[in-house]
Formats: structure tokens, C-alpha cells, sequence
């Protein structure tokens, strides 16, 4: 089963919504980084666009992308994102060979 990459784009209401967002990314991203399957987690926040957002996530196989996506920090953190976006966020899967 190859790998996959998994890069997800959000655009952040406002200042109060960032706010919320970064205050949550730490633990957010230390839980997934401890999950099976997990080789890479990193958030980015644009350089020209300080409300565009995105994780970059690089996972073992496509069943370990989808149990991150199931797991209860990563609902509880979507929770938290649908709340502060302006849209839901887009999400791209990519097969790595």
C-alpha cells in the first residue's frame, strides 16, 4: 500500500478565529503526530495571506489517513475549524510511489 499526502486548505473568518485555531494547533498536532501510520503533520499559515491555512500531511497508507480523520481529537479539532472558516476546508489526497 504506498503512502499518501494529504494537504488540507482553510481560510480563517477573522482575528478571533486564527486566535482559537493556533491556540488549539499544538495539541491538535502533537496527537496526530503519535498516531500509527503518521510520517509527517506540519500547519502553515500563508506568507501573503495571513487567514489561509493549510496542513501538509504525509501518512503510511490511505487506511492510516482515514483513521487519523475518524480519530476523536481530529473531530474535535474539525469541530473547532468548521466554526472558525470561512468554508469547509478543502482537502486533497495524493498517492506518493
Amino acid at each position: 500500500m504506498p503512502e499518501v499526502l494529504v494537504v488540507v486548505r482553510g481560510r480563517l473568518k477573522d482575528a478571533k478565529a486564527a486566535s482559537k485555531v493556533m491556540a488549539a494547533v499544538p495539541r491538535f498536532i502533537a496527537a496526530s503526530r503519535r498516531e500509527a501510520g503518521c510520517r509527517a503533520y506540519e500547519l502553515y499559515v500563508s506568507a501573503t495571506d495571513e487567514a489561509e491555512i493549510a496542513t501538509i500531511e504525509r501518512w503510511a497508507s490511505l487506511e492510516a489517513a482515514q483513521t487519523h480523520l475518524a480519530a476523536q481529537h481530529t473531530q474535535e479539532f474539525l469541530a473547532l475549524a468548521m466554526e472558525c472558516l470561512v468554508l469547509a476546508p478543502e482537502m486533497r489526497t495524493f498517492p506518493l510511489d
